[in-house]
């Protein structure tokens, strides 16, 4: 018993250890991979919970150094009363698939999803989890928007980090709104561009900022690494505590040694 239980501490101290540094890893490996691409993230100066009008890709998509703009926008509804059990985000189907390029999906798919509204596209790991199959239906209750979408999948992409992401069109959404006269349709929580030229990254984000500088919605631009690296920074000091924590577990493994 006493060896059995001595095991266990040591398993789970571990375990504890690899997992809490894991995740501090994963915050820089996914910062490093998305310098690879060249994307954009705009937002509202405000922040999040502000909004960014949908018109403001279009002007974007115009700049010499941009190749495609797509919104996201969060749905955050309910599957099978289950509570967001898997990110669902409102996108362009004709520009998507072109910011995020590393994406493999077939052409095919691809067609389907541009040309109907009600057509979705998942991870191929998501869809694995959750057993679904080109053809399914996808029923979501709106929670974050009052409305609910009738989804069915055509088409499942591999992406070379997994996203648990089910993509939908926005404008099937933004349908809905405008029909029930919401003062937010025609805005998106945030826009992904991608540039042409690595070296550009910068310089677009600057004119990107300055286009919209006096306009009453302000964007704050920056690339897709360094939003990445906001979400690590917007921890603050739980880092250090992860830390503190490690080093605690450390030490308890090496009185139980």
């Amino acid at each position: 018993l006493r060896s059995a239980l001595t095991i266990l501490s040591v398993g789970f101290s571990l375990a504890l250890m690899t997992i809490l540094y894991g995740y501090l890893a994963m915050q820089n490996v996914a910062a490093r991979e998305a310098e690879k691409y060249d994307r954009l993230v705009v937002l509202n100066k405000l922040g999040f919970a502000a909004m960014l009008p949908i018109a403001h890709a279009d002007r974007i998509s115009k700049l010499p150094s941009i190749k495609a703009v797509t919104p996201f926008a969060w749905f955050g509804g309910t599957y099978k009363d289950q509570q967001s059990p898997f990110a669902q985000f409102g996108v362009e189907p004709k520009t998507y698939f072109e910011v995020f390029s590393e994406y493999k999906i077939p052409e095919d798919q691809v067609a389907a999803f541009k040309s109907d509204k009600q057509a979705c596209v998942v991870d191929n790991q998501l869809a694995q989890q959750m057993e679904w199959e080109l053809g399914e239906r996808i029923p979501l209750k709106g929670t974050i928007y009052q409305y609910d979408l009738d989804l069915h999948i055509v088409g499942i992409f591999e992406a070379p980090n997994r996203t648990g992401s089910l993509l939908f069109n926005w404008n099937y959404l933004d349908d809905q709104l405008k029909a029930a006269g919401a003062t937010f349709s025609g805005n998106a929580g945030s826009l992904y561009a991608k540039c042409t030229v690595s070296d550009d990254v910068a310089i677009v984000s600057e004119q990107i900022d300055n286009m919209f500088a006096n306009s009453e919605y302000a964007t704050r631009t920056r690339s897709e690494a360094a939003f990445q690296r906001m979400f690590a920074d917007m921890l603050g000091d739980v880092q250090t505590y992860i830390r503190y924590i490690s080093m605690a577990v450390v030490f308890a493994l090496a009185l139980v040694a």
